[in-house]
């Protein structure tokens, strides 16, 4: 087309492409003027770029979480493959990575572990997110709380010797749930072991 005497932009036009594509296709030299100066262009404007996505993304966070969801949810088999690879080929990382978090965040640290341990106990299968939320809830309350009663024996307990207490015990085929968990003092779990709470004398 470009031969018989079209432009560049009315041969564009009639095969449905932009007439920089002719231009690359015909011309190698401006195939390389172009790319140089998109290039360029794109070095020149990356840090403006870069805030109008920033800004984009934040007007539109609803929209980003949802694609994001969506994306994972259609790619879960693969993502689990490349993270479980990734994990082993970076052990150090993940351990270092866990410890701080477990670091800065105590309560929730112990929560995850007692989830773990209900899981092997296959005391729970899956928790809704507002489960989850008051489990972390009574774990921090345990950590933070300024005054916290034994469930048990009815005393203060000090911070640093406080136990979140599954009332009915997993081995006992107790849930690991928010209505089954109590905070208990150290020496009082402790030797409540794997009974009910009537079978050590508690009134609860």
């Amino acid at each position: 087309m470009v031969a018989s005497g079209l432009s560049y932009r009315e041969t564009a036009r009639r095969l449905g492409v932009v007439h920089c594509s002719i231009r690359r296709w015909v011309d190698p030299v401006a195939a390389e003027r172009i790319a140089e100066y998109r290039r360029a262009y794109h070095e020149a404007n990356a840090e403006r770029r870069h805030e109008n996505n920033r800004r984009w993304r934040e007007r539109n966070k609803d929209s980003v979480a949802a694609a994001k969801r969506r994306w994972a949810d259609e790619n879960a088999d693969s993502l689990r493959t490349y993270y479980r690879h990734w994990n082993r080929a970076n052990t150090d990382r993940v351990r270092e990575k866990r410890e701080r978090w477990e670091r800065a965040n105590p309560h929730k640290a112990l929560a995850r572990a007692a989830l773990r341990r209900a899981r092997k106990q296959r005391a729970v299968s899956k928790l809704t997110p507002s489960q989850k939320a008051a489990i972390d809830h009574i774990y921090e309350m345990a950590a933070r709380a300024e005054t916290v009663c034994c469930y048990l024996c009815g005393r203060s307990i000090p911070k640093g010797q406080r136990h979140v207490d599954h009332v009915v015990p997993l081995s006992r085929e107790g849930a690991h749930a928010p209505s089954n968990l109590a905070i208990a003092c150290a020496a009082c779990n402790l030797s409540k072991g794997s009974k009910l709470p009537e079978e050590v004398g508690a009134d609860v």
